[in-house]
């Protein structure tokens, strides 16, 4: 390894040497490009090796799921079903962490229940992944009941599969997206190059100036810290899930949004409509334009309007949520119908929902153990929201309710959409996690600085050149 750092910190560095030459920078400034590339080598190498080993650790836990579900089907127990898995994984951290597990159910055979789960939550630990604590759970559960459960793993299984294609093609997204940023920085790194070299043919030779060699040598070392940066997304862990809203700031989003009053939240800004204007009065008055009328009439409109402005933000944000929130709360009724009537399976999935559909599901559960099959239940579940997806799948929730389809076409319809629905709300979390867009602008703004540095130098430049000649 040591050798191969020392290989890499050279290509590094002859890499930095080449595009020192081709800015022509000067020794202090080349040699200082030359040194950041150097000195981000280990880092860079740690992100590699950081990558690979995420990248393991996920196909562990993938594997662990699909296996431990196989042979919990059959054995429906928990450590005939561990000490059959563990025997899967001939080596490495996930046989060593099975192993252990086996034994921790092995030496409390007194407490056979607390010891698997005492088992399942090591093996936890050591993998953090919201997806095999909820397996977890379901292992515990379906052992106490009893039963069949092949249904439910099926379910389980067509989760963990869609769950799969989702982290493998962001992973795959972040790499090209990395590369396809870092080549649009090069690309307008040789555009600076050529500005440069344009300047010279036509008499204005700036590259010498200590200014142009700063602003060359900062180009050059934002580029690697750029690719660092994006390198670091690479390596992040792929098992954690995404953050989600808070309980109690989705109460805090509802609340504003059921006593929102346009007219007292008018009242409310009236302080930001009266500084838009004078503001905007002030700067007409020093700047008259009609490019300053304009600015200035966009200025007084976001000032009046403040109030709606964040209204829809807020709305935005909670539809957002609950759009990603709604499938994952779906799959676990759809699990509890298995064993439980639509009431039933409702009721006891609002403990373990996410939190910005709490609320909601608080109040529908207690209309149902008012009434039960109470139509309206579930038709006014989220209508405010009006989000297409969720209406119609509480509209066959109630179908299964009362019966009035065949239960095993109903239940598999929604099962099938839920499915895709929790991909691609599993694929957005993913993203607005991991976003790069932000990233993406940055080449255009720091080439978009350094070109405008030339053209202040350049014109500098000049008008000292004039002074001197009149000198």
């Amino acid at each position: 390894m040591k050798n191969k750092e020392k290989l890499y910190s050279v290509i590094a560095f002859l890499v930095a040497i080449v595009l020192g030459l081709m800015f022509e920078l000067n020794l202090v400034f080349l040699l200082i490009v030359a040194f950041t590339y150097v000195l981000c080598v280990p880092k860079l190498m740690h992100n590699q090796k950081k990558f690979v080993y995420e990248t393991q650790r996920f196909n562990d836990v993938n594997s662990y799921m699909s296996q431990m579900s196989q042979s919990f089907i059959y054995t429906n127990d928990v450590i005939s079903s561990l000490e059959e898995t563990a025997s899967c994984f001939t080596s490495g951290p996930m046989n060593e962490t099975l192993n252990h597990a086996y034994e921790i159910i092995v030496d409390g055979k007194d407490d056979i229940k607390k010891a698997e789960r005492d088992a399942l939550s090591y093996i936890e630990s050591k993998y953090d992944c919201e997806k095999l604590r909820n397996l977890h759970a379901f292992f515990l559960n379906a052992e106490e009941l009893g039963g069949e459960c092949q249904k439910e793993f099926k379910i389980l299984e067509s989760m963990r599969i869609a769950w799969q294609g989702v982290v493998e093609s962001i992973r795959v997204r972040k790499l090209v997206e990395r590369n396809l940023s870092t080549t649009i920085y090069g690309f307008f790194l040789f555009i600076c190059i050529a500005m440069l070299h344009i300047m010279r043919d036509s008499d204005l030779d700036i590259i010498p100036l200590w200014a142009t060699q700063v602003i060359n040598m900062l180009l050059l070392v934002g580029f690697i810290i750029f690719f660092l940066l994006l390198d670091n997304r690479l390596s992040k862990s792929l098992l954690i899930s995404a953050t989600v809203m808070s309980e109690k700031e989705a109460n805090a989003h509802f609340d504003y949004l059921a006593n929102y009053d346009p007219r007292l939240e008018r009242k409310k800004y009236r302080s930001f409509a009266v500084l838009s204007v004078i503001c905007s009065a002030l700067f007409l008055y020093n700047h008259p334009s009609w490019l300053t009328l304009g600015i200035g009439i966009v200025i007084v409109f976001i000032g009046f309007n403040i109030h709606t402005i964040l209204h829809v933000k807020t709305v935005k944000t909670i539809k957002e949520e609950l759009t990603k929130a709604f499938p994952k709360w779906l799959f676990d009724v759809m699990l509890l119908l298995q064993r439980e009537s639509v009431e039933g399976a409702i009721e006891k999935s609002v403990e373990t929902a996410p939190p910005v559909l709490k609320r909601e599901l608080y109040r529908i559960t207690k209309m149902l153990d008012e009434k039960p099959h109470d139509p309206d239940a579930y038709m006014s579940f989220l209508r405010d929201f009006n989000i297409q997806n969720i209406n119609e799948i509480m509209h066959k929730l109630y179908s299964l309710a009362v019966g009035a389809n065949r239960d095993t076409e109903v239940l598999d319809v929604v099962i099938e959409k839920n499915i895709k629905n929790l991909e691609k709300a599993e694929r957005d979390s993913l993203l607005l996690r991991d976003s790069m867009k932000t990233f993406a602008w940055i080449p255009f703004v720091c080439v978009g600085f350094g070109c405008i540095g030339y053209m202040v130098i350049a014109i500098t430049s000049s008008i000292s050149d004039i002074i001197n000649l009149i000198k």
